[in-house]
């Protein structure tokens, strides 16, 4: 029955039945659209139904439907650029990914003489969950009225500043109750001639203090300051500097896709306003679908009900050399 269905176990069967024209397949398609009618008119009314007791978070909320959970994480993308450029993976539990801290060096040796090559060192980086949330108020009258989109309104607001505030955290966060930002684990790459200033050389200096393996995808995120600095350099060896984007492109510099991040520094001595890198090594990890909970009660008095949308994230650099940072001469 609906009600001793998982969600998680309902579409692990979904999946596990695509493309295949069989009875199960339509019953665990029936079962995913029951869930998805009874979350949303749970939302709305707050009257949860049976097809909701089994996939309820921690938090007391319910899990997203996997089609809203879809339209989450491509609005998150569009909002945060980290995320746009990054490696984002689902997770179920606490990830603990071996990396190399050292490798082994090549040595030469005499045709038959034993060899012993150096020990190679390896540490590991954890991939954890922090939790992020937010609320919203939704008046009695929006929620009663049947052409209000409560599933944009959702996206629009809470999830846009969800997506600001994750932004932020994987550029800067100081890792307490939440991730570790990039410009605390990624290397400084170069440091500016000038403590206000930064020209083509900081440019190709950062640009070559990363190995080629790495440069070969790189790409640049800097502070809208930065960016209006580097386009204002109008020709560089007979080129422009800054490439212009065509509709649809994106712009590039020495040969690298150019992004702006809001959520850089602006450009001050000792700031560091610029990462270059391949942020594929930069894992986001998503523990499970994001929930919904929604608090009939508490606001009543007023006339609105609140809406707790919360997500479990983690972020880390799986590889300290694939991203560098340009930091500003200090004064």
């Amino acid at each position: 029955m609906i009600k001793e269905t998982n969600y998680n176990d309902l579409m692990a069967r979904l999946n596990a039945a695509m493309g295949m024209d069989s009875p199960e397949k339509k019953e665990t398609e029936r079962a995913y659209a029951t869930y998805k009618n009874a979350f949303w008119e749970n939302m709305r009314a707050g009257v949860p139904q049976n097809a909701l007791k089994e996939s309820s978070s921690s938090s007391g909320g319910y899990l997203v439907p996997d089609s809203f959970e879809s339209r989450i994480i491509d609005f998150l993308g569009n909002e945060n650029i980290v995320r746009k450029v990054s490696h984002s993976i689902k997770t179920s539990q606490n990830l603990k990914i071996p990396v190399a801290v050292k490798s082994c060096d090549a040595i030469w040796v005499k045709e038959g003489e034993q060899h012993f090559p150096t020990e190679a060192e390896f540490g590991e980086v954890k991939i954890e969950a922090y939790k992020l949330a937010i609320m919203e108020l939704v008046s009695d009258e929006l929620l009663e009225d049947s052409g209000f989109d409560l599933e944009g309104y959702i996206l629009n607001s809470a999830v846009k500043k969800i997506a600001e505030s994750e932004e932020e955290t994987f550029i800067k966060g100081d890792g307490i109750k939440k991730p570790l930002g990039l410009i605390h684990q990624a290397s400084v790459g170069a440091v500016t001639a000038d403590s206000k200033i930064v020209d083509v050389d900081d440019m190709i200096n950062l640009e070559h203090s990363l190995r080629e393996p790495y440069r070969n995808r790189a790409v640049w995120l800097m502070s809208g300051d930065v960016y209006a600095m580097l386009s204002k350099i109008l020709h560089y060896k007979g080129h422009r500097f800054m490439e212009l984007a065509e509709d649809g492109e994106t712009e590039m510099l020495l040969g690298h896709p150019v992004y702006v991040c809001n959520s850089l520094d602006a450009l001050a001595p000792g700031s560091k306003s610029v990462l270059f890198g391949d942020f594929d090594r930069f894992w986001i990890g998503d523990r499970g679908n994001r929930s919904i909970k929604r608090l009939s009660e508490k606001y009543a008095d007023s006339g609105q009900v609140g809406f707790i949308v919360s997500e479990r994230v983690d972020a880390k650099l799986v590889d300290s050399e694939a991203v560098k940072v340009l930091q500003t001469k200090a004064e």
